[in-house]
């Protein structure tokens, strides 16, 4: 892509974003219930919350929305820290894609993404369940940040204030095998947990579904996670990067299975 393709591009990109936030504050002055995202679904109203901005704004970027989108073949999607259910949702638009299997374990984010389900008209193909995957069944304290859902961390508990603390249910990968029906088909999988990544990845594969993924899209925050650890759980179940998205410490991965 030449210069002036890529001007051209972030001023149309700039044009969209700046149009979707006059449609934010619009929604938000005429306390409108839902709005319409830039992602093509519609959302709960949620003003205060910083994620449900970024839906609306379409500022997650179109990488990995486009992905799911033109999926060809009959996959099983994971969404692993779905928070209010954009990816879920969306890939459960694709026809392609049989079943969206949605963890969220924050009780008011949950609700609020089981009520954009039915917003969107997707409770055929969602399946919300109101836990964290982690390496014991039972309970655990999630931080919660009461305007920023995307923050919430099992990982950051250690060190923050008690009155921001939600319990929560946690399941491992005995629970996950009970939850789960894949087939024969191929599983994608979506991880956004804030810090706790290497345990999802852990408990993944442990799980009886291991051999089914094929192709793993995560957040990565170097800072919050052991990067060494978690290349080398890749290395050993023979995933390898396809695509970076972001600098610096802080970035997307998008890995595929070498078969």
């Amino acid at each position: 892509m030449n210069l002036v393709s890529k001007s051209t591009n972030y001023l149309i990109e700039k044009f969209h974003r700046r149009k979707a936030m006059i449609y934010f504050f619009y929604g938000k002055f005429c306390r409108l219930k839902n709005l319409k995202s830039r992602y093509g679904l519609s959302f709960v109203s949620n003003f205060s919350d910083v994620t449900f901005k970024f839906y609306i704004k379409g500022k997650y970027g179109f990488y990995y929305s486009n992905l799911l989108s033109n999926i060809t073949e009959p996959i099983i999607f994971l969404d692993i820290g779905a928070n209010q259910g954009l990816y879920g949702i969306l890939a459960s638009k694709n026809e392609n894609i049989i079943m969206s299997y949605m963890f969220e374990p924050v009780n008011k984010t949950f609700n609020l993404m089981v009520k954009n389900i039915d917003l969107n008209n997707t409770h055929k193909k969602c399946m919300p369940i109101n836990a964290a995957i982690s390496s014991l069944n039972g309970q655990a304290g999630i931080m919660i940040h009461n305007n920023h859902s995307g923050m919430s961390s099992l990982a950051a508990i250690e060190s923050k204030i008690e009155k921001n603390v939600e319990t929560v249910k946690t399941i491992d990968h005995h629970e996950i095998d009970k939850i789960i029906d894949i087939g024969d088909k191929s599983l994608y999988v979506k991880i956004d947990v804030e810090g706790h990544e290497y345990i999802v990845l852990e408990q993944l594969f442990m799980s009886i579904l291991s051999e089914k993924i094929k192709q793993i899209f995560i957040e990565i925050n170097e800072t919050k996670n052991d990067m060494e650890k978690i290349n080398k759980i890749f290395e050993v179940n023979n995933f390898k990067i396809s695509k970076k998205i972001g600098k610096g410490n802080r970035y997307d991965l998008l890995l595929d299975r070498n078969i």
